[in-house]
């Protein structure tokens, strides 16, 4: 299985890749009207959750005890926010890596590389 992130805006990539974007909806790339990066990631077994926690309190008691915690996006954790928990399992079933971004749509793709799932959230309204 493999899994996609998108995320929106442009500071979406602490950990770099370059900004793409789209300036219309026929895909024209003039100018970053859209900026946008991309993340893939490749599992035999994943699952994946959308949170709104209200402060850093609750944010902090969903991660916590997470090992190989990796946040794509910046977060403001300080006030109400949305964000998406990816998990990457090993295969013997336990839990080996969690991949968070906010802002973002994550598409989970068969093998074959078709969308069989989406799941998206933003905070910037």
């Amino acid at each position: 299985m493999y899994a996609k992130f998108i995320i929106y805006g442009s500071d979406c990539d602490q950990h770099n890749t370059e900004l793409k974007g789209v300036s219309n909806k026929e895909g024209n790339s003039v100018e970053l009207v859209v900026p946008y990066c991309c993340q893939f990631f490749e599992c035999k077994r994943m699952s994946y959750k959308k949170f709104r926690v209200s402060g850093s309190d609750e944010y902090y008691k969903i991660i916590a005890g997470m090992g190989g915690h990796c946040v794509l996006s910046n977060m403001d954790i300080e006030k109400e926010l949305e964000f998406i928990l990816l998990t990457l399992y090993e295969s013997d079933g336990t839990p080996d890596n969690y991949i968070s971004a906010a802002n973002s749509v994550l598409y989970i793709m068969n093998d074959s590389g078709k969308t069989i799932d989406k799941l998206s959230c933003r905070n910037d309204y």
